[in-house]
This record gives structure tokens, sequence and C-alpha cells, in this order.
């Protein structure tokens, strides 16, 4: 039924009504997800305290010509007295930059191991002396041959150092002596290397020893060996040892030896060849070798 005065509504009209009611309903939730989004993921920033000026402060540099580097696993070790210093004891001091082995009053310098030299030294009791070993009982105190430093050379660090005491009882054999000096192991100072005592009825036996070198780094020492001293007529052998532990190994004679690092070493053989003939076709006696610079290098390794 019509009600009078009531305008009728076009279906068009309704169609338009509800499709811009859902526009609306649909910006409006879009609109609420995006501004939720943006609040979720936007980080709190709390205010940061206000920056004062900084000033740099430079440290004074080091250069590396004034730095002094030492291993931690070598250090030298404070000299100090093995045993106290008396009247039959093998002594030491540092003055300056040398060091000085002393024995029964008289001084020595390590300039020349054929013969050791004897030094004089300005108020020598001024200095510091360290005892290093004292004399077996049985020695023949003062005598010239059984009773004197044999042998005395310091190492390329200046600190560390090996001497040869000749000690024994007149008319009875004679005992030489290698020790050791180490500037840089406590447990190594003035240690007995080896006791050598030649037995001269043994054929060749070689057990008289003097220094010949240090190793560059100072690890290994070696040694000539000779049949007896001061008799002529024998080339000695090379003995070499290994500080560390005082191993040693002989190489036999060799006409040239040089140490290198970490045990290492060059050498040339002792060749023997036969003599040439003599203008009167006499033999002169000895031996005669081939000049070393005619003989290849060797190496070796210890």
């Amino acid at each position: 039924m019509r009600v009078v005065g009531e305008s009728p509504v076009s279906p068009l009209y309704k169609k338009l009504f509800i499709g811009l009611m859902f526009l609306f309903v649909l910006i409006a939730v879009t609109g609420g997800a995006y501004f939720m989004g943006r609040t979720q993921s936007t980080p709190v920033v709390t205010p940061s305290p206000t920056l004062q000026p900084t000033q740099t402060v430079i440290s004074p540099s080091v250069s590396p010509s004034s730095e002094v580097k030492i291993s931690p696993t070598i250090k030298v070790v404070k000299d100090e007295s093995i045993v106290p210093v008396g009247q039959n004891t093998v002594n030491f001091a540092r003055i300056g930059d040398k060091t000085y082995l002393r024995y029964r009053g008289k001084i020595y310098d390590d300039s020349d191991q054929i013969d050791p030299k004897k030094v004089s030294i300005s108020n020598p009791d001024q200095n510091t002396w360290y005892g290093l070993t004292d004399a077996p009982p049985d020695t023949s105190f003062g005598s010239l041959l059984s009773d004197e430093v044999f042998g005395f050379k310091v190492a390329p660090d200046t600190k560390s150092f090996s001497f040869i005491m000749r000690w024994g009882k007149e008319n009875s054999p004679i005992s030489y002596y290698v020790y050791y000096y180490s500037a840089f192991d406590k447990y190594q100072q003035s240690l007995l290397v080896n006791k050598f005592t030649p037995d001269f009825n043994l054929n060749k036996s070689q057990d008289v020893p003097k220094i010949d070198q240090f190793s560059p780094d100072g690890k290994y020492l070696s040694l000539q060996m000779y049949v007896c001293w001061n008799c002529g007529g024998s080339k000695p052998e090379t003995l070499l040892v290994r500080l560390q532990d005082y191993e040693m190994k002989r190489i036999g004679k060799t006409s040239y030896f040089f140490w290198k690092n970490n045990g290492e070493y060059e050498y040339k053989e002792y060749k023997i060849i036969a003599c040439p003939p003599t203008p009167t076709g006499e033999w002169m006696g000895g031996e005669c070798t081939e000049k070393p610079e005619n003989l290849p290098l060797k190496t070796g390794q210890f």
C-alpha cells in the first residue's frame, strides 16, 4: 500500500549509497592498520647527552732503536759466586764491557787461545770477583804444568764464556777440565762440560783440548783435540759440543772449520797425499796434505 506524500527511492541511489559506505569503512580500516604498523616499527629514541669537545692526547713515541727487546725465554742471569773465592778458586770479574778470569793472583783475557795472556788491571780488588770452581785437592799447587789456566774464551754475547784448567799431580796423569759459564741460565753456571785425561799409552789418543770457536748464536762450541801439547807433529781433531746438554761429536781432523747458526757448520777435510819428491830424493819426515783451497767445501749438522 503506498503512503500518500512519500517519494519513491530509486534502486540506483541505494546502490550508490551502499558503495560509498563500504568505501568509507575500507579507508578507515586501512588507515588504522597503517598507523598502528608505523607505531610498532618506529624505534624509541632516547635523547643522548650533549657531547663536550674532546682533547687528543699524544703519547710520546718510542723509536725502534731505543726499545730494549729481551726475549721472555732468554734473560741475563745475575752474576754470583758458585763457590766462595779462596786461594785455590778460579774466579772472574766484569770490568767495563770485558770479562776477565783470575787464578792464583794472575788475571787473563781471552785474546790468545794458544797461550792465555796475563794482563795487568789497576786496583783489581776494587772490582767484584765471582768464584767459579776450586782446584781439586790433590793438585800440585803452583806446579808449572799441572796447575794453570789452559784456555779462556768469551762467547759472542760477551757474557757467557768457556775456560779450561790443567790440573794434576806431578809425575801423575794430568787432566784437562773444560767449563762453561752461561749468563742466561742459572743452572749452567760454571758447570763442568767434560774432564779429559789423555792416555799416552793409547796410540793417537787425542784428548788435550784447546778452545776453537763459539757458534755465532752461542749455542755450540768447538774444541781442537791434540795428542799432546807442544810436542809437535800432530794435527788436532775437531770436537763439537752442544752447550744445551753438553752432547759431544767428533768429526775428525779438518783443514777448515766454521760454525753457522742452529748447529750447522761448514768444513773441509784434512786430506793426506803423497809427498812430492825432494830435490835430493830424501824423505823429510811427517805427512803431506792437500791445500784447503783445493778441497770442496762441505756442510754438516749437529
